[in-house]
């Protein structure tokens, strides 16, 4: 882990090691002993995970972001108001019930609660606190995408993995500059296509869904039974999406076999219409998240952070 340094990133050995224990994180182990009992949490971002470009004398070293997913959100923001009333902003610390919290939460945001530009040690830190059901329904389902988005980033298939939470949201053009993707791919590629890499080899040598055509380039039969398959495979908030998109509000069995069957005679419009649905989850969930954010945040919380990412992102821009 760094120790301060601004030219490099402040991973640690578990979050930026996928094979290293939580237990032998320092950070990750500082924050929590800050905070109630999580029943999971994991770091995200570049403050987290080494991203090229961004640690040169001058920027503003990252914040470290994190995700805390608890059984119930009321009780833990109830006991860690109780032990950490700054960290909130105006809506928490001003007296606002923790059933209103979560209820923000979950009916405003995606499903994640933040208090951002937290003092822990000598790094600002932003959490975000989530239900274990709604992280887990985000996963399995892609409800919003939002905390699956933020765990799958992982060169072809790496970089469209990681664009998946990034087309539609908010966000992108202007807090974020174009080339997040390409350093998301660059930094990390190595150790998150370890993470892709069962699947991958589970997909040739087991299932004979993909076909290997040199290093980090695959190939999919286009026929119409394989592709019904992978479409009815698809995440349900995404099959969902689809459904409401087609002609007629068929079935979601009976849009997976329309898709596929587009995808043979006319791949460039199945694709379309998978790429409009990802980005239509996404950008909800951001307008819900931002939204949230000004609220849970405040106005000068959220002014300063908002501030931090133009800055950054132009920044970069002017260095490209």
């Amino acid at each position: 882990m760094g120790t301060g340094s601004v030219t490099e990133p402040h991973h640690t050995p578990y979050l930026f090691d996928p094979d290293a224990q939580p237990s032998t994180n320092p950070v990750l182990c500082e924050v929590l002993s800050h905070l109630p009992a999580t029943s999971a949490a994991f770091g995200y971002g570049s403050g987290v995970f080494h991203q090229p470009g961004l640690y040169s004398p001058g920027l503003t070293k990252p914040m470290l972001d994190f995700i805390l997913a608890v059984p119930d959100p009321v009780e833990w923001h109830a006991r860690n108001l109780a032990r950490n009333r700054g960290h909130y902003s105006c809506i928490g610390s001003l007296g606002a019930s923790t059933a209103s919290l979560a209820e923000a939460a979950e009916g405003l945001g995606a499903g994640v609660y933040f208090n951002t530009l937290v003092p822990i040690g000598d790094q600002l830190v932003k959490y975000g606190v989530i239900r274990e059901s709604e992280l887990e329904r985000d996963l399995t389902q892609w409800n919003s995408l939002y905390c699956a988005g933020r765990l799958q980033k992982p060169p072809d298939l790496l970089h469209a993995l990681c664009a998946l939470s990034y087309r539609g949201d908010v966000r992108m053009g202007w807090a974020e500059d174009g080339a997040k993707l390409e350093r998301l791919v660059a930094g990390q590629g190595p150790a998150l296509g370890r993470l892709y890499a069962p699947a991958l080899r589970r997909a040739i040598e087991e299932e004979g869904t993909l076909r290997a055509l040199g290093p980090g380039v695959w190939t999919s039969e286009r026929c119409e039974p394989l592709g019904a398959r992978h479409l009815q495979a698809l995440p349900e908030a995404l099959l969902q999406r689809l459904q409401a998109a087609a002609a007629g509000h068929p079935s979601p069995q009976e849009t997976a076999a329309q898709l596929a069957r587009q995808l043979e005679s006319a791949p460039h419009l199945a694709r379309h219409s998978v790429q409009s649905a990802l980005a239509s989850i996404v950008r909800a969930s951001s307008l819900r998240q931002t939204a949230l954010g000004l609220l849970s945040g405040g106005v000068v919380k959220s002014a300063r952070y908002g501030l931090a990412k133009v800055s950054k992102a132009w920044a970069r821009r002017q260095a490209l």
